[in-house]
């Protein structure tokens, strides 16, 4: 009597998993069988780092290494006499930043570079500016290479300073930048009805107090073009003219101290 060809008794099982994880297929069958073979989207697949197939008694198995979402389809183990067939899902693994933003700190014309790293290389971002969005053009830069993502941001300007925020996926990541200027105007009360404006340089090594009638003329006078030779003016002209200075250039630069 011809002895009776081997059959699958135990069949696969569909699997669903996460983009990297790896995957386990097994299935059995009626006796040992060094014949059992594997196809996926019937093409046939062989032993290598992707794939590892074994077998132990009556038991085949197929790990699926590193998994990515081309491994996704159908998969087979045929016997001498019949074969399963599963299905294998992989769903995309959620995107998380590695790197996050950090806050900085750039000098007036000088420019900015804000880098941030995603969990994987495909993941694409957007870039922002409170609730602008920002995109490449002579002042912007977005650049990427692999997971790695910068935005540099050109000829810097008081106004640039602000809170900056990489998304992915629907995570994010922000950071601020402080634009750094030659000058920041500041005033005292002189008395209650008149005001004296001061400027000094904010870099640490020329962080000297000018003359308040050459700091109205550096400072405020270039933006508001007042008359050069004012040194003190009414207490609500000049609130009005610091609101203006920070409404254009941001509080950055602007320092009130009474």
């Amino acid at each position: 009597l011809s002895e009776k060809p081997a059959e699958i008794t135990k069949q696969l099982e569909n699997v669903v998993a996460v983009e990297g994880e790896d995957i386990v297929l097994s299935c059995e069958a009626s006796k040992p069988v060094s014949a059992v073979k594997w196809f996926k989207d019937g093409k046939a697949i062989r032993k290598s780092q992707k794939y590892e197939i074994s077998q132990s008694g009556n038991e085949n198995t197929l790990i699926i290494h590193q998994t990515t979402t081309k491994d996704a389809g159908e998969y087979t183990c045929g016997a001498e006499a019949s074969k399963t067939t599963a299905k294998v899902s992989i769903t995309g693994a959620p995107v998380y930043f590695k790197e996050e933003l950090q806050n900085t700190e750039g000098e007036e014309n000088g420019t900015a570079n804000l880098r941030c790293e995603l969990s994987k290389p495909s993941g694409a971002v957007t870039w922002s500016k409170g609730s602008l969005a920002i995109v490449s053009n002579k002042k912007y830069k977005v650049k990427q290479e692999g997971p790695l993502h910068t935005l540099l941001i050109h000829n810097l300007e008081p106004t640039d300073s602000g809170n900056y925020t990489c998304s992915s996926e629907g995570q994010q990541t922000t950071a601020s930048l402080t634009v750094k200027g030659e000058e920041a105007v500041s005033w005292r009360q002189a008395n209650t009805d008149r005001l004296v404006v001061r400027i000094w340089y904010t870099r640490p090594e020329r962080r000297v107090e000018a003359d308040p009638i050459v700091a109205f003329r550096r400072g405020l006078d270039k933006y508001f073009k007042k008359k050069k030779n004012c040194k003190v003016v009414g207490k609500d002209e000049l609130v009005a003219l610091l609101k203006s200075w920070q409404r254009h250039n941001g509080s950055n630069g602007l320092l009130l101290c009474c």
